[in-house]
């Protein structure tokens, strides 16, 4: 089961893929979820369960995530 994520957090989570998705595509998966958990956590406070859920989150998307960097997309 994936884990539950606010959609105010999927909306930023996103938008900050978006936002970084070229620098994104040559990382890592577990850099990529690293990144991006960092750059959540200083936006907003979230306990040590949500960054657990947060990090799975990602961790299930990372292709999404390359798919998104991929020129022409």
């Amino acid at each position: 089961m994936l884990p539950a994520i606010e959609t105010s957090q999927m909306r930023l989570i996103w938008s900050l893929i978006d936002t970084h998705c070229q620098y994104l595509g040559g990382l890592s998966d577990e850099a990529i979820c690293m990144w991006i958990a960092s750059h959540i956590r200083r936006r907003i406070h979230l306990t040590d369960d949500e960054m657990i859920n947060l990090r799975r989150y990602i961790a299930e998307r990372t292709h999404l995530i390359r798919d998104m960097a991929e020129p022409g997309i």
